[in-house]
This record gives C-alpha cells, structure tokens and sequence, in this order.
C-alpha cells in the first residue's frame, strides 16, 4: 500500500508540474477592425500558461486582405505594444469560468 501512493504522489507531482506549464489560459476577441467590414471577422487571442508565458495572435481582416499578428508574452508581458483587444483577449484569459465567443465591448 506505502508503494502504490508513493507513485500515486510521484505521478501528482508529474502532472501538477506539466499542468503549470501548459497553454491553458485562453482569451478570445472578436471585433470589427475597420467600419467598411463587418461581422466581427477580426480577432485576437491569448494563450498561456500559469506563469504568464504564450503569446498574442491577432488577425485582422480587411476587406482586400488579411494580416496575421505574434506577440510573445514572458511572464505575461509582452516587449512589444498591444492594441486594445489584444490588452483585453489578456484580461479575458486571466478571468474564470466560461468564455463567450463574442465578448462583449
């Protein structure tokens, strides 16, 4: 028995350790990037984990084109500026419980 939860606690402690440093705090904004296209096509999203490490993917769609945008954050920072949304996909990801598809503005 003083066996099986030694690996029991073993294996907790593995998976505690990887869960801290998976991707699983996600935020999601949609909006309209410019008056002439609407639909909420555009959107941010951040990703990481509990110690604030992932990234900020923005694509914004235009009615000619379409632009992809990676920010990285390190300890939920990013060393490059963020817009609005993007800002706000962060605070989305650090809220709990169910996330909306459309946030509200």
């Amino acid at each position: 028995m003083e066996q099986k939860l030694a690996e029991l606690e073993g294996r907790s402690t593995r998976l505690e350790n990887a869960l801290a440093v998976s991707k699983r705090h996600l935020g999601l904004v949609r909006y309209d990037a410019f008056d002439d296209v609407g639909g909420n096509q555009s959107f941010t999203m951040a990703v990481y984990d509990d110690a604030g490490n992932g990234a900020v993917l923005t694509s914004i769609i235009g009615r000619t084109d379409c632009r992809v945008y990676c920010k990285p954050l390190v300890n939920g920072r990013s060393e490059r500026d963020l817009s609005q949304e993007e800002q706000r996909a962060i605070r989305e990801a650090k809220a709990a419980g169910p996330k909306p598809i459309l946030s509200p503005e």
